[in-house]
């Protein structure tokens, strides 16, 4: 399943058919991000007020929170579904941890970067998530206390896009630097440094066996590289 923001709705779409799913209506302003659940059973989005999450299957929203007075830049919910970050202003921004057990706030924190955050994700192993950012870094937290983990450093300009592989073990960035670049999560320390790009790095992914990761420019040009190799194509 993909989800779509169209204005002030959200547009869910199944991936195998393209046949249109629920269609989430709430929202009283544009939509300003938008995420799935890990299995794809709820979607997160916020407008610059509120954060609302939703039953994919039967369009129901099952909880709304505040902004907390500041518009919210990201969102994303953990693998378990048990917590929603969102990240709130844009260059002194703050991120938030929602428990939807008790739907209410856990913690809120300084984002510790100093200028726009590009990326929030969890990792798949529920324990950590990251933000990447217009600051040229990359820091991980502990997802259970917010605690910051490390900060990953090493790119030339802007960090546009920033991703775990499956198992936790790497960190996936791509940046404006025209480089793409492949960390350690117990060290921090960069393992590979992909270049040759033509243009700025967006968005990046590993693909499923996180043996091969892909990176998106922003000249419209896709490079995919074989980790065990070294090379594009």
């Amino acid at each position: 399943m993909v989800a779509l923001a169209d204005n002030n709705l959200v547009h869910l779409v199944e991936v195998r058919g393209g046949k249109p799913g629920q269609t989430l209506t709430g929202h009283q302003s544009a939509i300003s991000s938008l995420c799935l659940s890990q299995d794809g059973t709820m979607a997160v989005s916020s407008d610059h007020q509120t954060i609302k999450v939703w039953d994919t299957e039967t369009g129901a929203e099952l909880h709304q929170f505040p902004a907390e007075g500041t518009s919210i830049q990201a969102v994303a919910i953990s693998p378990d579904e048990d917590v929603v970050l969102s990240v709130q202003g844009s260059v002194d921004s703050t991120i938030s941890a929602w428990d939807l057990s008790s739907n209410s706030l856990k913690y809120t924190i300084p984002s510790d970067h100093w200028s726009t955050i590009t990326t929030l994700h969890c990792a798949r192993s529920g324990t950590l998530f990251l933000t990447s950012s217009a600051d040229h870094t990359v820091n991980i937290r502990h997802l259970a206390s917010g605690q910051l983990r490390m900060t990953m450093e090493g790119h030339g300009d802007a960090v546009n896009s920033a991703t775990f592989s499956g198992d936790t073990s790497k960190v996936l960035t791509g940046s404006e630097d025209r480089t793409v670049a492949v960390w350690d999560t117990e060290s921090g320390q960069l393992e590979t440094l992909l270049e040759g790009c033509t243009d700025g790095v967006k968005v990046v992914a590993f693909l499923p066996s996180d043996k091969k990761v892909l990176g998106c420019l922003s000249d419209g040009t896709v490079y995919i590289w074989d980790l065990g190799l070294g090379h594009s194509r």
